[in-house]
This record gives structure tokens, C-alpha cells and sequence, in this order.
């Protein structure tokens, strides 16, 4: 299985997108700073992820996920379900 998912960064308040093979191994690396990237932001939380068959399912959805398309949907509707509240600002 691959996955496609979203970190929601405690501390900072910011997400994360990405894809990856092992999605408990990925969100334990990244909470133990192993991600360069994420590390200044400790702790992250998973908040969302979808399932695919193959690398490349998971990665386009990613990849989507990241354009400005992307954001939209997933700060219109994504985040709309997680936090139904509106807790979550824009950027």
C-alpha cells in the first residue's frame, strides 16, 4: 500500500503534504525530526490519508494536493471535516 497524507504541525500551525510507502514509519520520523524539513516544527499530527494501490496514485495525489488547486480543496474541504470548527487559518 501507498499513502498519500497531511501533518498538521502543533507548534507552528502549518501542514504538511506528502506520499510514502510506510505511513506510521513516515509520521514517527517525522516527530522524531529525522525530516530536515519538518523538524523545527514539532510536534505533527496526522490529520488526514488515503490509500493507493501504486507509488505513482499516491504521489499524483500529492502532487495535487500541493498545487493551488489543491490547497483549495483541501483548506475548503479536507480541513472543513477535520477541524469543523474553522480552528485552521489560511496561509
Amino acid at each position: 500500500m501507498h499513502y498519500c497524507y497531511i501533518l498538521y504541525s502543533l507548534k507552528s500551525g502549518i501542514f504538511y503534504i506528502d506520499h510514502t510507502g510506510d505511513l506510521e514509519r513516515e509520521v514517527v520520523l517525522h516527530n522524531r525530526a529525522k525530516i530536515v524539513s519538518t523538524g523545527p516544527h514539532l510536534p505533527w499530527e496526522l490529520v488526514w490519508h488515503e490509500s493507493f494501490d501504486t507509488e505513482k496514485k499516491a504521489h499524483d495525489c500529492a502532487r495535487y494536493l500541493k498545487s493551488h488547486n489543491g490547497r483549495e480543496y483541501v483548506y475548503k474541504r479536507l480541513l472543513s471535516m477535520i477541524f469543523p470548527q474553522n480552528k485552521v487559518m489560511e496561509s
